[in-house]
């Protein structure tokens, strides 16, 4: 947010915002079991039933997920907590629904490429011209390296998709001029 943070404050809120995201993490899964549950019963019932429950929970799936694109920048960005951050994503997916699940779907290619396949590439190289310990330890140095420098990336993505959301939904661009313009008549 601009401010600059000493090393024990700064250690104090990524704590703070581990254990929020731990939080989110716990509750998406609390969501998920019970439809696990379901399809279990129905797989026990009649295993044609859980074919139906696969079919009709899938596309749930997606449209939950294409509503959840933006619960990582009300997190980080906004600092929100994991039930706001939820309620603000689903807010600001509203109408967006298709163009967030092409957004995630982007990301979710561009990771896999960049994670697997260029560190699947690197990492041959290495056990080729090394078949020895020293070559694959090196493969996964170069791997935790790429996916240690993409991450970021894909955070920015994301805090960017959600400030998109934000100027489209709320008008984000536009309070924050009404505010700058207040601040300037003010002094």
């Amino acid at each position: 947010r601009g401010e600059a943070l000493a090393a024990l404050p700064a250690l104090r809120l990524g704590l703070r915002r581990v254990s929020g995201i731990l939080r989110l993490g716990v509750i998406f899964l609390l969501a998920f079991i019970p439809l696990l549950l379901i399809l279990g019963i129905l797989a026990a019932v009649n295993p044609a039933l859980m074919g139906c429950g696969v079919i009709l929970f899938v596309p749930l799936g997606i449209y939950v997920g294409g509503r959840m694109t933006a619960v990582t920048g009300a997190f980080y960005a906004a600092g929100e907590g994991p039930l706001d951050s939820i309620r603000t994503s689903w807010r600001l997916t509203e109408g967006y629904v298709w163009r967030s699940l092409g957004f995630g779907l982007l990301i979710g290619i561009l990771s896999a490429v960049i994670n697997s396949g260029i560190g699947a590439v690197i990492g041959a190289v290495f056990e080729l011209t090394m078949p020895t310990v020293v070559g694959a330890s090196l493969s996964v140095a170069t791997t935790t390296v790429i996916n240690a420098l993409w991450l970021p990336v894909g955070l920015l993505a994301n805090m960017l998709y959600y400030y998109d959301l934000r100027v489209r939904q709320d008008g984000y661009d536009l309070s924050l001029r009404i505010d700058e313009l207040a601040g300037e008549l003010s002094d």
